[in-house]
């Protein structure tokens, strides 16, 4: 490879596998490696500030020229864990909405399901970075990525997005995909998903990369095992285009 691609992947406990796939190959001294949050990667894939990213698949459409170049995901089959609606009140009762600053994808799964599944219409509202501290102070809000797993026990209610998408559609839910915003060496993706498959394949030798207080507060292997689902295979990419289908991308 000529050139070392600036890559953004999302800094969170799901794609500790990735991280170590990446490092293990040496693929980390080929690129230029970013770690951001869901919505952060999409913003640099979409202004071209990065080649390659790990993004919410809702921005896909959004990115000029975007390409899916790995069989790698972030997705589930069923409960999630750290994709949630928390609230004090039943999801009848619900008013009104917190989002995520940190997601884009989710919030559209959230409005589909409220819509579509629950057939509620609460008022949605969108947080911004500033209001991070005060996440648990909501009567209802969608938390994404690791700090879902200190809300639950901090709310009356909490309702897992793929979960529910499993009981609504019988479908496996794609949250993000390695997407890039222009057409990339072949040499370089295949050594990129060769990486990605290594670290997949050796999930609980990735756990190293955890600090070990982290490890003693979450189930990680559990989390990463039995949880996040990283095949992008053929039945995911049918519940990616039923989710683009109901919400008109």
């Amino acid at each position: 490879m000529n050139c070392r691609y600036k890559v953004s992947i999302v800094s969170y406990l799901n794609t500790i596998p990735f991280l170590y796939g990446i490092k293990e190959t040496g693929m980390i001294n080929k690129i230029q490696l970013e770690y951001d949050y869901p919505s952060k990667c999409a913003e640099k894939l979409i202004n071209n500030n990065v080649d390659l990213a790990l993004v919410p698949v809702v921005v896909i459409p959004k990115i000029k020229n975007s390409f899916i170049i790995s069989d790698y995901c972030i997705g589930a089959e069923g409960p999630v864990e750290s994709v949630c609606l928390f609230s004090n009140e039943p999801i009848h009762k619900i008013k009104c909405i917190h989002l995520d600053y940190q997601s884009r994808t989710s919030i559209e799964l959230l409005k589909l399901l409220c819509r579509s599944y629950w057939k509620v219409n609460p008022q949605f509202l969108n947080l911004e970075f500033n209001n991070e501290l005060s996440l648990f102070d909501y009567e209802s809000i969608l938390i994404i990525g690791d700090r879902a797993f200190d809300a639950k026990y901090r709310f009356k209610y909490s309702y897992d997005l793929s979960k529910v998408w499993s009981d609504y559609t019988a479908l496996p839910f794609v949250f993000a995909c390695w997407v890039a915003n222009k057409k990339l060496s072949k040499d370089f993706i295949n050594e990129f998903n060769k990486s990605l498959c290594l670290g997949v394949s050796n999930i609980r030798k990735s756990l190293c990369l955890i600090p070990e207080v982290k490890n003693k507060e979450i189930d990680t292997w559990h989390y990463l095992n039995n949880c996040i689902s990283y095949s992008l295979d053929a039945k995911k990419k049918l519940g990616m285009n039923s989710f683009f289908s109901q919400i008109n991308l």
